[in-house]
């Protein structure tokens, strides 16, 4: 037992070593913008985009700045891709004047997790009497990033365990329930 206990304490310190993937989008003022999270979709999620950070600035860099993200935040937020045409309506800014500003968006996208299928039936723990059988699943399909907060899977099991073999043990043994086991010894 002293050993698990040395094992679970030496995975809990070690670093995360997960890379975050983080994108960003750059155009001018009157052009399209596209966001999307295509570099994390994996069947069957729905990753969605999350707005960390929007520059829109005008070429000179000196005249206007606007770092305010509500406008493409509210247009773009959990979504799972956001076009737009690039604006100052849509930024919230007066920075643009005719076709002279630049934005610049970096975003991030949350892939939660979700459950695997049920594993077969594993063997019964007893013949006779009444024993367990236990399947179980896995919260990676698909697999959540490192975004994931991953409430798909935060309430659910992920053992299943019932009841089999629950039938009179037919037999010429006596048999004792020992540890989860059956232990049959001969009558005679």
């Amino acid at each position: 037992m002293w050993l698990l206990n040395v094992f679970l304490i030496s995975v809990c310190i070690l670093p995360n070593t997960a890379v975050k993937n983080y994108y960003s989008f750059e155009g001018r003022e009157g052009t399209s913008a596209s966001l999307n999270c295509d570099g994390e979709a994996e069947y069957p999620g729905n990753p969605y985009i999350v707005i960390d950070e929007v520059k829109y600035t005008l070429e000179s860099f000196n005249d206007c700045l606007h770092n305010y993200t509500y406008g493409v935040k509210n247009k773009c937020d959990n979504e799972t891709t956001c076009d737009f045409t690039i604006s100052n309506e849509l930024v919230g800014s007066s920075c643009g004047t005719g076709g002279n500003a630049w934005l610049t968006i970096r975003y991030h996208c949350v892939r939660d997790g979700g459950w695997t299928t049920w594993s077969s039936w594993g063997g019964c723990s007893r013949n006779c009497g009444g024993g367990y059988q236990t399947r179980t699943r896995t919260c990676t399909y698909p697999t959540p990033n490192d975004f994931s907060k991953n409430l798909v899977c935060m309430d659910g099991n992920v053992n299943q365990i019932e009841r089999c073999n629950y039938g009179t043990c037919l037999c010429k043994y006596t048999c004792i329930l020992e540890l989860h086991t059956e232990k049959c010894t001969s009558l005679s």
